[in-house]
């Protein structure tokens, strides 16, 4: 979560706090710059009447923390002003509730944590993969489209945890 000192925000600093899901690792093959570059190609193509953002999914968005920052200038100018349960709908139709964790100040933030873990293993969510958060109403309904950058789905296998002796 982003960090809170009294109940305040504090601007420019932001502790993570994740509910702890199993690492993952892809299975796919290596992903190429022309991968990469054709996913955000079509991802660019996408066209709303609604408020809309794009992200390429990073490492710790997919496959270890599951804490996923929304761009800023989405926040600031179409999201709420505070942290609350929202609901994402996936590309199957399917509503997850996923906590929506904000923090304000002079720059402010916010991120997917609780939720958005399970959303995107079910969903086959990897690094590079681009997605589009349409905001679908003033009740803060988000429709996922995901553009994939490797079509052929192949699942990540759970990361087995480092083991400690004593």
């Amino acid at each position: 979560m982003f960090n809170k000192s009294n109940g305040e925000n504090q601007p420019g600093r932001v502790l993570i706090k994740v509910m702890r899901r199993p690492g993952l690792t892809s299975q796919r093959h290596p992903v190429t710059q022309r991968e990469k570059e054709y996913a955000i190609e079509r991802a660019r193509r996408f066209k709303s009447e609604r408020p809309f953002t794009v992200k390429a999914m990073k490492h710790n968005d997919v496959y270890a923390s599951y804490f996923m920052i929304i761009p800023d200038k989405f926040v600031k100018t179409f999201l709420p002003k505070e942290s609350r349960k929202m609901t994402v709908w996936d590309p199957q139709a399917k509503p997850w509730k996923v906590w929506y964790e904000y923090t304000g100040g002079e720059s402010p933030r916010a991120a997917f944590s609780a939720g958005w873990g399970a959303l995107a293993m079910e969903n086959n969510l990897e690094k590079s993969d681009v997605c589009i958060f349409k905001l679908l109403d003033q009740e803060y309904n988000i429709k996922l489209h995901v553009y994939k950058v490797v079509l052929e789905i192949t699942p990540c296998i759970i990361t087995p945890k480092p083991r400690t002796c004593e």
